[in-house]
């Protein structure tokens, strides 16, 4: 028998590479809808394709938008803008602690999306967070059957390669 060690990369191959909004989860008196204008206004002219997800979330739900203005981008972190007077972030965990700005009671709710095999982003500003909104890609149908076929042919390990934190990494191995 064949002894082979297969790696693929996720977004795109093994899964679809399309990102969508799966749950909107408003806190601090925020709703749904002003939520979701606050995070698509910050991403307004973002090409990432989490903050592509959210701009076409909020046109599919007929969400208006303003311009930010004042835009930073953090690399693998999220991003801030100038959204009517306020500055607001929009991001990942790790953005918000290094802001001061995360939220003690929010840290229950990450791990209940991070456990979905969703992604969390982050919206908020002004030391408080007003929602968080959930990310996901869609595993390829596909693929559960070609690595299964894979590891019948001798594939002892195929690992994922994918820029995913641990916690979604272990959660999505199929």
């Amino acid at each position: 028998p064949i002894s082979a060690v297969f790696a693929f990369d996720k977004t795109g191959t093994v899964t679809e590479g399309k990102l969508s909004v799966k749950d909107i989860y408003p806190l601090n008196n925020t709703t749904p809808e002003e939520l979701l204008r606050l995070a698509a206004t910050v991403e307004a002219h973002s090409e990432h394709p989490i903050a592509q997800a959210i701009l076409e979330h909020a046109r599919k739900e007929n969400v208006s938008f303003g311009t930010p203005t004042g835009f930073t981008a953090f690399p693998g972190k999220g991003a801030s803008a100038q959204v009517s007077e306020r500055k607001l972030f929009v991001g990942n965990h790790g953005l918000f602690e290094e802001n001061g700005i995360c939220e003690d009671s929010v840290h229950e709710l990450l791990g209940r999306i991070e456990d979905s095999e969703h992604t969390a982003v982050m919206i908020g500003g002004n030391e408080q967070i007003y929602g968080i909104i959930a990310i996901a890609d869609r595993v390829r149908q596909a693929a559960p059957d070609a690595i299964a076929g894979l590891r019948s042919v001798g594939g002892k390990r195929i690992p994922m390669l994918t820029g995913d934190r641990e916690s979604t990494r272990l959660n999505s191995r199929h």
